[in-house]
């Protein structure tokens, strides 16, 4: 269950490597976490899976303008929307 103070964090290239560690402790410690991952694999599905609901995975191509455009939005404040979040590139 995710802490109730914690923030989320938005991480960059969540679903491998260093990005990946960084997205296990943050989870570990009930920190809640949208990963972004370029390309589909096996490691982002074992991680979905290890850190279930304080984990929200999706795949973003930061290199494609259209796909910056929806992450922004998704991301902006609206009346509906009371986030703080901080940005992690891993």
């Amino acid at each position: 269950m995710p802490s109730p103070r914690a923030s989320p964090v938005l991480l960059t290239g969540a679903s491998r490597g260093i990005g990946a560690a960084i997205t296990r402790e943050l989870v570990a410690h009930g920190t809640p976490v949208w990963g972004i991952h370029r390309q589909p694999s096996a490691d982002a599905e074992t991680l979905a899976r290890r850190c279930g609901e304080t984990l929200r995975l999706d795949r973003f191509d930061l290199d494609d303008p259209a796909a910056i455009a929806a992450l922004v939005a998704e991301c902006a404040p609206s009346p509906r929307k009371n986030v703080e979040a901080r940005l992690l590139s891993g």
